[in-house]
């Protein structure tokens, strides 16, 4: 794979909305996969769907203690890249509210 497939599988793989709260639910510490059901309330077989989906992307890694498998981001930076997108996101919002005239909002509500 070249760079750009690699950029866009990891935003294919980011633009599901469990995989995308899994990751943002790691953001602080590892976690287990018990953890992480309980949290996003889906399924075991979700969850683990979605873990493999992480791992095999090389987003996250997981790690055995004991009996249990615990789950982290792998790089740090890929947190970074998903708060610039929500702030770009946020920004743009704003751009088109700011944009709006008051006809737009008398039209919308009227």
């Amino acid at each position: 794979m070249n760079v750009s497939e690699d950029l866009i599988n990891i935003f294919k793989i980011l633009g599901e909305s469990t995989r995308l709260n899994i990751v943002n639910f790691l953001q602080e510490e590892e976690k287990s996969a018990q953890e992480i059901q309980k949290a996003l309330d889906k399924s075991q077989s979700i969850i683990s769907q979605r873990l493999k989906n992480l791992i095999d992307a090389d987003i996250i890694v997981v790690q055995r203690k004991q009996h249990q498998k615990y789950y982290r981001i792998k790089y740090p930076k890929i947190l970074e890249i998903i708060s610039n997108m929500e702030d770009l996101i946020s920004k743009r919002a704003k751009e088109k509210i700011d944009k709006l005239t008051d006809n737009d909002i008398l039209d919308t509500l009227f």
